[in-house]
């Protein structure tokens, strides 16, 4: 029989407190800059990063997880093993603009 682990009392509330107009979930955006992340024409290297998370995945458990609810919800919610979660999931690369120049925004 497989061991589940609970969300703890915690986690629980954010997820039941979450709304379209409350948010409670947590992201992060991380900025690579310099050399080691670029290739020679200046193209972000997505393939190579994405194959360093993958090889590091394995050390954040959590990371490969998602959450399932328990039957009639008579309990709290379990984390369970997540097949979709992979290095191609977890790194993106969007098209941003740059943004206006401060002296513009301001009034």
């Amino acid at each position: 029989m497989a061991r589940y682990d609970r969300l703890s009392a915690l986690d629980a509330s954010f997820l039941h407190l979450e709304r379209l107009e409350t948010p409670m979930h947590v992201g992060a955006v991380s900025i690579f800059e310099g050399p080691p992340f670029f290739d020679d024409s200046g193209r972000f290297r997505l393939a190579e990063t994405r194959r360093l998370v993958g090889s590091r995945l394995h050390l954040i458990p959590r990371f490969r997880k998602r959450i399932m609810p328990v039957p009639f919800e008579q309990g709290r919610p379990v984390w369970v093993d997540d097949p979709a979660s992979t290095s191609p999931t977890m790194c993106a690369s969007p098209r941003c603009r740059r943004p206006a120049a401060v002296s513009s925004c301001s009034r």
